[in-house]
């Protein structure tokens, strides 16, 4: 398990632990081609040796991208019975990104950002940058933005 899996957890099993009705827990996130098994299953692992009961995990194993994730796990949260008051917890340079999803969804949530190694924060930015530019409502934004204040500047 990787230390961005490892903190997602740690902060879920923190909100978890805090909860005075013990939640379900839903680890999400389906099997690489070079991976052992899938992130679900090694977040489920994790959690049950941290001591969280295997009754209060639900995984949901079949996502290969963020969108999948949320729109799976919706999916199996609303079989659940009851009222659902959810808490997507993620890195914390991810939240953002997962609560337009979210919404798009019409998936009511709260979004708890989980602590993230400094030196991995380049990286984590640009792949958010581009993942959140790439839809289009953003990228015409953007390209409107670099015509108008970026290119008249590299033009003189």
């Amino acid at each position: 398990m990787t230390q961005l899996l490892k903190d997602r957890c740690d902060k879920a099993i923190e909100v978890y632990r805090k909860d005075p009705s013990p939640p379900i827990l839903v680890p999400s996130g389906g099997q690489g081609a070079d991976e052992v098994c899938s992130e679900a299953m090694a977040m489920k692992n994790y959690l049950l040796s941290q001591g969280i009961p295997e009754n209060r995990i639900e995984m949901e194993d079949q996502s290969t991208t963020t969108w999948e994730n949320l729109k799976f796990s919706k999916t199996l949260i609303e079989s659940f019975p009851g009222r659902h008051y959810v808490a997507l917890v993620t890195s914390n340079y991810h939240v953002y990104r997962a609560l337009r999803y979210c919404s798009k969804l019409n998936f009511s949530c709260m979004g708890i950002g989980a602590r993230v190694a400094s030196y991995y924060w380049p990286s984590a930015l640009i792949r958010e940058f581009v993942a959140v530019h790439r839809e289009p409502k953003h990228l015409i934004l953007f390209l409107i933005g670099y015509v108008l204040v970026i290119a008249p500047i590299l033009i003189r």
